[in-house]
């Protein structure tokens, strides 16, 4: 079809009525008030159907997202065979042949093969071109084959047949994730030694992620969720084919170990890559992780990805000083409805308005039984639940909230509200066995038991891996009908839901942008589970938040963070350059210490660096001068200050000194026959600290590191964590010795109402609220914040001692890790690194025997169930860790 055609094909009245028309229509179905359906005359509805055919031929791919749309539409709407067997013409003709599974009394899917069968003819000519089109847009997966999208097979192709770098923008939908794991799959398939490091944002996401690839790359593959290098190397480090699914943090570690050994994987990718422009540390250290992947690393192909990222190559280039192909789309193979609420001038109802490609099409007065606009300005939250209730009760349903406190404080209003119709929930064996996981693993009182016996969960970043995992598991089965989630929505954690109800356009206390409301709304609809979702936005009186939203693309340049601080008036980056060390909010701290360690590498890298950069001549002698003045007393060697890229080396010197100065003695374990035993304060304080018990050593070395650190003041100004340094000493004693989250919460309630006296440990809300202060506690201070600096500990050791030495004090050199992962236990650490969630590691290191210690994975897959719960035994099936029985 010619240009012209097309463009009057799509401008033309009855085309653009009728898909208006099929759009409303959807929006009354999808609110359940069918009666109220517009009418659309047979023979304006096939002319329409011929102006669709003729934009579905068009090469654009808005014209080809328009015209999917009204396939989609088209299918739902009307269930003739006549209309089922044009849409799907339209919809093949789009590209978009991952709906061919929803026609299913059109078509039969090999579930084995992925053969597309035609259950009816089309016609001669029409079959033929429906087949072929099938035939273009397969894709190897496995020992089979699946249909992909028109982007599905051009992004296959690049990946399969050529080795260039990849860049790629695509919405949520798309489906980008699947064909690159489905492409490193069948790599590690047809080659004998392939290596990958797939970096991902965030530890909740390394989860899921090691869960997808366990399935479908079994025992063959060595799945790492941490590095953890291995003691004896006559064994050497790796097997043949090796993928680690890291965040940046961990990346690192594994960086390190190039430093000194000749390691350098095939594929990096890095997932959700727009995070390179986050203000905070997290932007900074993927800045350095990526100048490190630069510099040692430079041999391996690089793809990375993201959502709405308007030039991901010139990122890439950005990034890598590399090109590469260019993947950007905007077409989703799934249609999504967008709407908003506002009050209405009628108390009995609210105003509707639906968009559809940023334009506002219609607007329609809804009947409610409540007055939306008198009780959304009293309390948006109850306000929301009223809404999901009236909306959503057919549906699985995401509602986003912006903070923690938010999540759980729906979650109970929304339990009290379907706990007061009087309706009898039927709750699956898996909600019933989750619920016993919650009172074993966390509290019998936990909010999270009251929300799921009504079928919802709430979910966020501080959850326990094991109970995020399972909620995870059980709403994308459907066993769920709400998650109330947080910013972890925002994060890449793959939770598709037919509606999405935000009540509030923010993130934490900030108004979300457009790019990050964008990634929100994406996780309505996925093109697995159905062809539409639908976004719901609450809005008050005087708010326009949705629409201004709805009306703009979420497009985006993303700006490296350190970019973004090198545009800073000189005056204001020379005086973050110079601010005091002690300085309890510094501002652009991690710029700065990213610079300092630019300049410690050496002046003219720096230099270079800033040139490359774009700065000018004069400011970049004004930063080298501050600099060089600054830093002049810095005696740590530059080899070890670049590996902890967190912490401002002026710090890592100050360190390094007090240890070269006063001897190791005193910064190191020391065994001996009481090492291990449990002695009261007064004993303990008797002893020097070579003759101290394990918890004894452990603080003494802590509060050697905190004289230089002073962790009680990160903990409060950037934690929101007021705790002791000795309470710190002793959470993390009980850590490292396996206790599990329960006994750790029952602990803090039982110190804090008999001891304390500041809470009733019958209070339910006192209980909850110790138990999410725990969780943080462990979360943010315990993995995190001491990680970092005994890491920083372990490095300076390990550079300073000799062989025999590091021998002998290996306890110490393994210390962050061990905090990081949880364990002292060199089994546990090993499983919890192959992805194996730290709860059920620490129930099932005992039962593993000790000839199998080295290589429990393959142990483990050969057993049908251990002796422990069945839920336990579910989560090691299901994760692939154990042999599935021939019926499952």
């Amino acid at each position: 079809m010619s240009n012209l055609t097309i463009e009057s094909a799509k401008n033309h009245p009855v085309f653009n009525q009728v898909l208006n028309a099929l759009i409303t229509n959807r929006f009354y179905s999808e609110l359940q008030i069918e009666k109220e359906k517009v009418i659309i005359e047979k023979d304006i509805l096939d002319k329409s159907i011929w102006l669709a055919s003729i934009i579905s031929t068009s090469t654009e791919e808005e014209d080809k997202y328009l015209s999917s749309v009204f396939g989609i539409a088209l299918f739902l709407e009307y269930d003739s065979q006549e209309y089922r067997k044009t849409a799907y013409i339209i919809l093949s003709r789009s590209g978009n042949l991952i709906a061919s599974r929803f026609f299913k009394e059109l078509m039969t899917i090999n579930s084995i093969t992925g053969n597309l069968l035609f259950n009816i003819s089309f016609g001669t000519i029409m079959d033929f071109e429906l087949g072929s089109k099938i035939a273009l847009n397969e894709i190897e997966s496995g020992n089979g084959k699946i249909l992909g999208s028109d982007y599905q097979k051009h992004l296959w192709n690049v990946l399969t047949k050529t080795n260039y770098n990849t860049a790629i923008s695509a919405p949520t939908s798309a489906g980008k994730s699947f064909i690159i794991q489905n492409y490193i799959r069948q790599t590690f398939l047809n080659k004998d030694s392939f290596y990958v490091v797939y970096i991902v944002p965030t530890r909740a996401l390394i989860s899921q992620v090691s869960e997808d690839f366990k399935k479908i790359l079994g025992n063959d593959v060595s799945i790492n969720t941490a590095f953890i290098e291995k003691e004896n190397r006559d064994k050497g480090q790796f097997t043949n084919k090796e993928i680690f699914i890291l965040t940046p943090e961990r990346t690192l570690k594994l960086m390190q170990y190039s430093y000194e050994n000749d390691f350098s994987p095939d594929l990096i990718f890095i997932d959700e890559v727009q995070n390179i422009e986050d203000d905070g540390n997290r932007g900074f250290l993927f800045e350095y992780l990526i100048n490190e992947i630069e510099t040692y690393w430079f041999r391996s192909r690089k793809v990375i990805a993201g959502p709405f990222l308007d030039n991901p190559d010139v990122l890439l280039k950005l990034m890598f000083k590399e090109v590469s192909e260019n993947l950007k789309t905007m077409f989703s193979p799934v249609f999504q409805l967008k709407i908003s609420f506002k009050p209405s001038k009628n108390n009995n109802s609210i105003t509707s308005k639906i968009f559809f490609q940023e334009k506002l099409i219609n607007t329609i007065e809804v009947p409610i039984d409540f007055d939306y606009g008198k009780d959304v300005v009293q309390n948006k939250l109850k306000t929301t639940v009223k809404i999901l209730l009236r909306f959503g009760d057919k549906s699985k349903n995401i509602i986003y909230l912006p903070k923690a406190n938010y999540v759980e404080d729906f979650a109970i209003y929304l339990a009290k509200s379907k706990n007061n119709d009087d309706k009898k929930f039927i709750l699956s064996n898996e909600i019933l066995e989750l619920i016993d996981l919650i009172k074993e693993e966390i509290h019998s009182d936990y909010y999270l038991i009251d929300t799921l016996k009504v079928k919802s969960a709430f979910h966020h970043g501080k959850l326990p891996e094991i109970i995020r995992g399972e909620l995870e598991y059980l709403f994308a089965n459907g066993y769920l009908d709400n998650i109330i989630c947080t910013s972890t929505l925002v994060e890449g954690v793959n939770l598709p839901a037919e509606k999405v109800f935000i009540p509030y356009p923010k993130k934490d206390g900030n108004d979300l942008s457009k790019f990050e409301f964008g990634n929100i709304v994406g996780r309505a609809g996925r093109i697995r589970d159905a062809l539409t979702g639908t976004i719901i936005c609450l809005e008050k009186n005087d708010e326009d938040w949705a629409e201004e939203f709805f009306e703009n693309e979420p497009d985006k340049e993303i700006t490296p963070a350190i970019n973004k601080i090198l545009k800073y008036p000189i005056n204001e980056l020379i005086a973050a350059l110079n601010q005091p060390l002690d300085a309890n909010n510094k501002k652009n701290e991690f710029g700065v210490i990213f610079l300092k360690l630019k300049y410690l590498k050496g002046e003219q890298n720096l230099i270079d660096y800033l040139n490359n950069k774009n700065v000018d001549e004069d400011s970049i002698n004004l930063i080298v001068e501050n600099l060089s003045e600054r830093l002049k007393g810095i005696k740590i060697p530059s080899e070890l200050v670049k590996l902890n890229p967190s912490i401002d080396p002026e710090l890592q010197n100050e360190l390094y000194l007090k240890i070269k100065n006063e001897g190791i003695e005193k910064w190191v374990f020391h065994d001996h026959k009481n090492f291990y035993a449990r002695w009261k304060k007064e004993i303990l304080i008797t002893k020097s600290h070579e003759e101290s018990n394990f918890y004894g050593q452990l603080k003494n070395i802590l509060f050697k590191l905190d004289e230089v650190f002073d962790f009680n003041n990160e903990a409060y100004f950037k934690h929101d964590i007021s705790r002791s340094l000795s309470q710190m000493v002793f959470y993390a004693t009980l850590w490292l010795d396996n206790r599990g989250f329960k006994e750790l919460i029952i602990r803090e309630i039982s110190f804090n109402a008999d001891k304390k006296g500041i809470i009733d440990k019958e209070n339910k809300n006192d209980i909850n609220k110790t138990i999410k202060e725990v969780i943080k506690v462990y979360s943010s201070i315990i993995s995190y914040v001491l990680v970092k600096y005994t890491k920083l500990l372990s490095d300076i050791l390990k550079f300073i001692l000799n062989e025999e030495e590091l021998e002998k004090h290996k306890l110490s050199i393994s210390l962050p890790t061990m905090l990081e992962l949880g364990t002292s236990n060199t089994l546990v650490l090993l499983l919890i690194s192959k992805g194996i969630s730290r709860s059920i590691a620490i129930k099932i290191y005992k039962l593993i025997p000790e000839e199998e210690a080295e290589n429990p994975i393959e142990w483990l897959s050969k057993q049908k169930e251990l002796k422990i719960k069945n839920i336990y035994n579910k989560y090691l099936k299901r994760k692939g860790f154990l042999l599935l029985d021939n019926n499952e």
